[in-house]
């Protein structure tokens, strides 16, 4: 099209609708990418929190498999394969869903895009990614836990009763670097680079994941006059900070996204 307007340029006034469609078209591209990072790290902080409690709900066979030789290499072999299923799982629901769901909504994009589109005329290699992505984010998901599990003593492994989970010592200082650069990020990227969005996101995420156990011991210390409900919930809470930074991290990414739609 700039060859085309170059050599005509009296012309060009025809082209300006291709030229700003294209544009748009860009603009849509990142921002789907941008959205897709987003929920992406989003159900990676919730199977991670899902994996720590199927890891202590299991705490008893993985001991039984260590009393009978299993390494630490092997305990955490487990989850990993328990992780790569789920993804695997997961993609291919998520893969029959979209294919089936394609054709009835394909109509709607076109008038939205003003253009036809070919029901068959899909990116493949896009959707592969997105497929190995998603049991690679599982896998991933389950590594923290399985790591933790294996360092549980087998004795105390069989009786279930794992050792008093460890405070999450995480740096309030790291977490404010964090969530200043990956905003700074996003402010300098300024809705055009690629590399600042993405790295922006994922500070910031990190930063709020950081973030998240100091903010449950700041209020299980303040639990001590609250009602009987909510003390045993937030000492609960305190006791197991891993998966429940992870979460309140999540939670939090969540209602974040909400808000900035809305404003």
């Amino acid at each position: 099209v700039d060859a085309f307007v170059e050599a005509n340029v009296g012309d060009r006034s025809a082209f300006a609708g291709s030229e700003t469609r294209s544009a748009n078209r860009a603009a849509d591209a990142l921002a789907m990418f941008s959205v897709a990072t987003v929920f992406l790290l989003l159900s990676t902080l919730v199977a991670a929190a899902g994996f720590a409690v199927i890891a202590q709900r299991r705490l008893r066979q993985l001991g039984m498999l260590a009393a009978t030789g299993a390494t630490d290499k092997h305990l955490r072999l487990v989850l990993l394969t328990n992780g790569a299923v789920v993804g695997a799982i997961g993609a291919l629901i998520g893969t029959v869903a979209g294919l089936a769901l394609w054709p009835p909504i394909a109509p709607t994009l076109e008038s939205a895009v003003d253009h036809r589109i070919d029901r068959l005329s899909l990116p493949w290699t896009l959707l592969a990614m997105v497929v190995l992505v998603a049991v690679l984010g599982a896998t991933a998901a389950a590594w923290w836990p399985g790591r933790a599990v294996a360092r549980v003593p087998v004795t105390l492994a069989l009786s279930a009763r794992p050792p008093r989970p460890k405070p999450a010592h995480h740096s309030a200082i790291l977490a404010a670097v964090l969530i200043a650069a990956g905003i700074g990020s996003l402010v300098l990227s300024d809705r055009t680079t690629p590399p600042l969005i993405i790295a922006g996101i994922v500070a910031t995420i990190l930063g709020t994941l950081l973030l998240g156990p100091l903010a449950i011991r700041l209020f299980a210390r303040a639990a001590g006059h609250a009602p009987i409900a909510v003390r045993l919930a937030l000492r609960d809470l305190a006791r197991y900070q891993a998966r429940s930074g992870a979460a309140l991290a999540a939670i939090t990414l969540a209602l974040g996204i909400a808000a900035t739609v809305v404003i």
